[in-house]
């Protein structure tokens, strides 16, 4: 810490290597579930509240990526409750 603190004092001079990194992979999770629920299911936002017992507001977050804490989790229970379709 404190040659951390000298090297900002030009007390010290520390080495320093810049890095750059890519820009993060852009959040598709929300985009692949609602394709998900409206393609391979073939329900609507309703129905798939009713069969995960979630408010119609957090299903909208999801699909909006602004709230896909749960949205793997969800993808599991899907694949296991809803009826297949052919």
């Amino acid at each position: 810490m404190q040659e951390a603190i000298d090297n900002n004092q030009e007390k010290i001079s520390l080495r320093t290597t810049n890095v750059e990194t890519p820009n993060p992979p852009k959040n598709i999770m929300g985009l692949e579930l609602k394709n998900m629920r409206e393609k391979k299911l073939k329900v609507s936002q309703s129905v798939l509240v009713i069969y995960l017992s979630v408010s119609p507001e957090t299903v909208r977050a999801w699909e909006q990526n602004k709230s896909l804490r749960l949205v793997l989790f969800v993808v599991s229970i899907l694949i296991r409750r809803l009826p297949k379709s052919s």
